[in-house]
């Protein structure tokens, strides 16, 4: 697929069964409008592969081409294509699954999340809030890929370090979980404080009532405990 035999404004005047096929062959060839085309195609289950003359599309098939939509944004990525790479890191971060739970349309990989991430965060001149939000991914990336905790916690150091974001906010929790589980509860009582979710007010809680005892502030803590319980929502959050 390495010759495409079309330009993107040719396949768009050709017939819509063929344009998939064409998508595929042109990103294969590193074209990052067709990388986009195509791995919507994909996502969408609207195309599935390509079957050999009278039989049926194989699994083999189908999963070469799942793949390959994947790795045809990560080629257009490392181009410097930055759709492509949110597309990937967002695609490889969540997973994608067709109508049936069973059917994966793209694979969670968060290594190849932080490939993609490296890739948009490295070659692009990026606004604050927009570099906040992917280096924050990238530290999820990392934490739910058991990468190991110093290397987590200088990624979401760099997330903090960008004040004014809410990515900021939220680094500065979970860095205070870590400073909590570490027993350095003096350093997690501003960074739990600066982000009020459940997770911190639990701990905060715990804090005032067993390690830095203070009766009005245990108090302030358990009341949001039981107020955020009412409203529980994950500790990470929807990116």
């Amino acid at each position: 697929m390495s010759n495409p035999e079309y330009t993107i404004a040719q396949i768009l005047q050709l017939d819509k069964k063929a344009q998939p096929l064409a998508y595929r062959t042109l990103a294969a060839s590193g074209d990052p409008e067709a990388s986009l085309a195509y791995s919507d195609l994909v996502f969408r289950d609207k195309y599935k592969g390509e079957a050999q003359e009278g039989s049926k599309i194989t699994d083999a098939e189908k999963k070469k081409a799942r793949q390959e939509a994947i790795d045809y944004l990560l080629q257009a990525a490392e181009n410097g294509c930055p759709d492509c790479a949110v597309k990937g890191a967002n695609a490889t971060f969540r997973g994608i699954r067709g109508a049936t739970f069973n059917k994966v349309l793209c694979k969670t990989s968060y290594s190849t999340c932080i490939q993609f991430l490296d890739n948009y965060l490295s070659h692009h001149s990026l606004s604050k809030q927009d570099e906040a939000k992917h280096i924050y991914m990238k530290a999820m990336a990392q934490k739910y890929s058991q990468v190991d905790k110093l290397t987590v916690i200088k990624t979401l150091n760099s997330v903090a370090d960008l004040e004014g974001t809410h990515y900021s906010t939220r680094a500065k929790g979970i860095l205070g979980r870590y400073a909590y589980d570490s027993g350095d509860y003096e350093s997690a009582i501003p960074l739990l404080k600066s982000d009020t979710c459940l997770p911190n007010a639990v701990l905060l809680t715990l804090i005032f009532k067993n390690h830095i005892k203070d009766t009005r502030e245990y108090n302030i803590y358990r009341t949001q405990t039981l107020d955020l319980l009412k409203n529980k929502e994950s500790p990470e959050r929807q990116l």
